[in-house]
């Protein structure tokens, strides 16, 4: 308890006990006591010390005083004897938050009156604490002497340490332990105090993830990425989340945290707190493989009322439902859409009436077969799937019993498992044989009670996945994006393959699972496990990037044509030809213009001239203009037959009119694609003018407002039509030459009034090649142009 006691009149006196005498304080007179801090700024999480200290010489036995301060910022740790109470006692108690008692005691008199330090207190900065200054006061002190009686002492002037802003506190706040499918996101969350700073943006946050469990400030700066601020919760903790699963591999992942106030050092952090290996280890996440990509061998959903695969890999596009036994009745209602329908089943119990397919399971194993079968009362209940491998022996699959219903759900196979005798076989042959003469409605098979089948799925899968690196845009997986990867679109268009775990829009690599056709495996620029128009997007968002960052054209062009613009209208017709005929279904190439500023010339009326009978349907086309280059191609979808041609392209290009000065058309890069899957270059690749007037100068002929137009269909197989228009009543004469000069034909040479005219031109015993058409017409300068004669 405290002591306090009030000295009315003023004595001297003496006290005498054995060996000591001490003399009191002169009447009036008081000692002032001072409070000195160990550390004027305190860090967070640090314990400093408060001296409390005796300004003159005084007979000093007992010391008490109460502290007030922050218990926001600070918490009182202890405290005890020091300087003239050294070897005494001590005691301390919260009175209430925030205020303290603290008493410290001799247990014997001092030897003579003496000053100096007297109680020593100790706090702990909270990690919790606020930047700033914080206030520490003292009530009292009071102290008495060895008689008991009060000693006069001035108040205690506070002490004001500065706490300094500091990272108190970075830990994760997401699970300690995660588990996701490959493919999948996984979000985790951070908490950092930093004393109470509000301005997050002197914070940096980062997630850091590893492939080994270790101290993760030995982790390499490229494991670790920024995390996104949240905002605070109640207790100003900065509160930070990030994804961290995007395009990372399966695998076993550890997770730690990591922050820094102002670009000083990190502290780093694990699950619940800052990080240890022992209380606070990284996180784990497991990121389970997918399983390998199941091809549909061959699908059949009869909805386009044919019984032709509707999904199916190239091997079996031929490969139809058929029936033996029994009688087609067309198509009728199905599980989903139609279904193949039937009757005549009844006399079948012996196995002999059945539905079949022959397909061939290419390079996949571990085959499965889904099927979904119905029919009518009468009709056929009891069926099992047989295989064979040679049409004469034929084995019961084990679990394909069904008991067929009116319904589509009693008679389902759900992804049965076929005997792997079967993986990677040839000429698999499959049959769901009738066994029994009992009806669906439990009665005898009648001859009109109808067996419907729908749905069936043939699926296996790559025996030896591999997982290779995509770049999207880069379909021929040659490193650059150009017009060639359009190429590579129309082979292998609508060929499916397994989708990618992840998608991005970025040129990046991006792993998958290899194709079986693995040369598609890089047309399936989005990811969606199959190759369409969906995939050109790519090509247009990363057309001219390169692995290198260099371009796939030669060092020279190719061909090179002069242009003498003198007297022309400030187009020229070009056409890209080889010498010999070429088995293509597809050609790319690459020109330019030189001594022309840029941006003053364009391409226009690009157009495929090698497989002039196709329909635009059949076509892929494309044609961009950048960095001052022209690029196009065309291309057949699908692997076809090649159609041989020398005459590959044509288009203009247009100069501004009124232009004079020679320019050169260059060939930088001509590639076409093979109905193989083989891209390669264009063998003796060349520009040709489309038009040559007799002074060696080139010009675009057929022209609206000339006297000839093109002939049409251009390219032709036997007969084209070539028109032409005269203002005033002249003679005209119309001849083909070949690409020597050499007259080979003239399908007109008389005189024509005024009007529009077409001449049919039979053309079927020239051999294919390219021709020019020159029109002779009375005062008239002659026209020409050129013709290609497919086979």
């Amino acid at each position: 308890m405290q002591t306090r006691r009030i000295i009315k009149h003023c004595l001297y006196f003496s006290l005498i006990v054995p060996a000591l005498v001490f003399r009191t304080l002169p009447c009036g007179a008081q000692v002032t006591v001072t409070a000195t801090l160990s550390d004027p700024a305190p860090s967070p999480g640090s314990v400093f010390e408060i001296t409390l200290a005796l300004n003159g010489e005084t007979d000093i036995y007992y010391a008490e005083t109460e502290v007030s301060y922050d218990p926001g910022s600070l918490e009182f740790v202890s405290v005890s004897c020091t300087g003239l109470t050294h070897g005494g006692i001590s005691i301390a108690g919260e009175l209430q938050p925030g205020l303290t008692g603290a008493s410290v005691s001799r247990t014997e008199p001092l030897p003579e009156p003496a000053g100096g330090p007297f109680m020593l207190l100790s706090f702990r900065v909270r990690n919790s604490a606020f930047t700033g200054i914080t206030l520490i006061s003292f009530f009292g002190p009071g102290i008495l002497d060895s008689a008991g009686e009060t000693v006069p002492a001035g108040a205690i002037d506070p002490v004001s340490p500065e706490i300094p802003g500091a990272i108190t506190y970075t830990g994760l706040t997401g699970p300690a332990f995660g588990q996701i499918n490959e493919g999948e996101l996984f979000y985790t969350g951070a908490a950092v105090f930093a004393s109470g700073i509000t301005d997050d943006e002197r914070i940096i946050c980062q997630v850091g993830v590893s492939a080994g469990d270790s101290d993760p400030g030995s982790w390499d700066d490229n494991l670790w990425s920024d995390m996104l601020f949240e905002g605070y919760d109640e207790d100003h903790y900065l509160q930070y989340s990030a994804e961290i699963a995007f395009m990372r591999p399966a695998g076993e992942w550890y997770i730690a945290v990591r922050s820094s106030l102002d670009g000083g050092e990190f502290v780093y952090g694990g699950s619940g707190g800052p990080w240890d290996p022992v209380d606070n280890q990284c996180a784990r996440l497991d990121i389970i493989a997918r399983p390998p990509y199941r091809y549909t061998v061959a699908e059949w959903d009869f909805d386009d009322e044919s019984y032709a695969p509707s999904v199916f890999m190239p091997e079996n596009a031929a490969s139809h439902v058929t029936l033996t036994g029994a009688s087609l009745q067309g198509f009728s209602t199905g599980a989903s859409g139609l279904s193949a329908n039937s009757n005549g089943w009844d006399g079948g119990a012996d196995g002999s009436k059945y539905w079949a397919v022959d397909i061939s399971a290419g390079s996949v194993g571990s085959l499965m077969l889904s099927s979904k079968q119905s029919g009518s009362n009468t009709g056929p209940r009891d069926f099992v799937v047989e295989y064979s491998l040679d049409g004469e022996l034929w084995y019961l699959v084990e679990g394909s019993e069904v008991a067929v219903g009116n319904n589509w759900s009693a008679g389902a196979l759900d992804n049965l498992p076929l005997p792997g005798v079967l993986s990677g076989r040839e000429r698999i042959l499959l049959r769901w044989a009738m066994i029994s003469e009992t009806s669906i409605g439990g009665g005898t098979v009648g001859s009109v009670g109808t067996g419907r089948i729908d749905d069936i799925v043939i699926s296996g899968v790559n025996p030896d996945p591999v997982t290779v690196q995509v770049y999207p845009g880069d379909t021929n997986n040659d490193g650059a994006v150009n017009a060639d990867d359009v190429l590579a679109l129309g082979t292998w268009w609508l060929y499916r393959g397994p989708p990618s775990v992840w998608t991005t829009g970025d040129f990046e690599g991006r792993s998958t699972e290899q194709w079986i056709t693995a040369d598609a495996t890089w047309a399936d620029t989005n990811g969606d496990g199959v190759v369409d128009h969906r995939d050109l997007a790519a090509v247009g968002f990363h057309f001219g990037k390169s692995l290198g960052g260099g371009t796939k054209d030669g060092a020279g062009p190719l061909s090179s044509v002069t242009v003498d613009p003198s007297g022309g209208n400030g187009k020229v017709g070009m056409m890209l030809a080889t010498p010999d005929m070429t088995g293509l279904r597809g050609i790319a190439f690459s020109i330019s213009v030189k001594d022309i500023p840029a941006g003053m010339w364009e391409v226009r009326e690009a157009y495929q001239a090698f497989a002039g009978d196709a329909e635009n349907d059949d076509i892929l086309d494309f044609e961009i203009m950048h960095d001052d280059l022209y690029e196009a191609a065309f291309t057949l979808k699908g692997r076809g037959e090649d159609i041989k041609a020398s005459t590959l392209a044509g288009f203009q290009v247009v100069v501004p009119e009124g232009w004079t000065e020679p320019f050169s058309v260059e060939l930088n890069r001509a590639t076409i694609s093979k109905g193989s899957g083989i891209a390669m270059p264009a063998a003796g690749a060349e520009l040709v003018p489309a038009g040559i007037v007799g002074t060696g100068s080139v010009v675009i002929l057929g022209e609206e407002g000339g006297l000839l137009q093109r002939n049409y269909p251009n390219p032709f197989s036997s007969v084209t039509t070539i028109p032409f228009r005269m203002k005033d009543t002249g003679a005209v004469r119309l001849e083909i030459l070949d690409m020597k000069g050499s007259l080979v034909s003239v399908p007109a040479d008389a005189l024509f009034t005024a009007g529009h005219y077409e001449i049919i031109f039979e053309g079927s015993t020239l051999p294919p090649g390219i021709y020019l058409c020159r029109l002779k017409a009375s005062g008239n300068q002659p026209e020409v142009m050129l013709m290609i004669k497919s086979e």
